[in-house]
């Protein structure tokens, strides 16, 4: 992925210097619960799947930065358009806490979004949320996608992800 920015924020791959904030910002069961991520989070598992994402060259993943106007930037989340459920890319982003209720994860995902088709030529796309997250809901909505049905994960022997699919139609986002 090559860096996207918009008007408040700067997408870009993950580096090693990120880990940390990475970490700091993912360690909370607020979080992780709706994702296939294990918790606590570790500096290892981190580096693992960024070391992974970035051997597939056909994934778009990274970190979602605020910009300020002085031009510096501070991770707040981070967000992907994976390869792994082919033929279609899936969609997922996670926000730190402490920057939810600010549109970010709305304005990165339209942002990937119009990168991956426009860019990449994706041309199917997923995505799935908790159904105990009904907000990451309404921003898949709103970013155009449709519901397609419902499925069960285990993440491990104590935690079960109850979701509802989605795919969007490309062509809302073609230049």
């Amino acid at each position: 992925m090559h860096k996207i920015e918009t008007e408040r924020l700067l997408l870009r791959p993950y580096t090693a210097d990120d880990v940390p904030a990475i970490v700091r910002l993912l360690n909370h069961w607020e979080i992780v619960r709706h994702m296939r991520t294990p918790y606590p989070v570790t500096a290892q598992y981190i580096m693992d799947f960024i070391d992974k994402t970035q051997k597939n060259p056909k994934s778009v993943i990274g970190g979602i930065f605020r910009q300020n106007t002085h031009g510096d930037a501070y991770l707040i989340g981070g967000i992907g358009l994976h390869n792994t459920h082919q033929p279609a890319y899936a969609l997922g982003y996670w926000i730190g806490k402490a920057y939810w209720g600010n549109g970010y994860a709305y304005e990165a995902s339209f942002a990937i979004l119009k990168y991956g088709i426009n860019t990449n030529g994706i041309d199917a796309i997923i995505s799935s949320h908790d159904i105990q997250n009904p907000k990451s809901g309404r921003i898949l909505k709103k970013l155009g996608f449709e519901k397609t049905g419902t499925k069960t994960e285990t993440i491990c022997p104590n935690r079960t992800l109850h979701l509802i699919t989605f795919a969007l139609n490309p062509i809302l986002y073609k230049k």
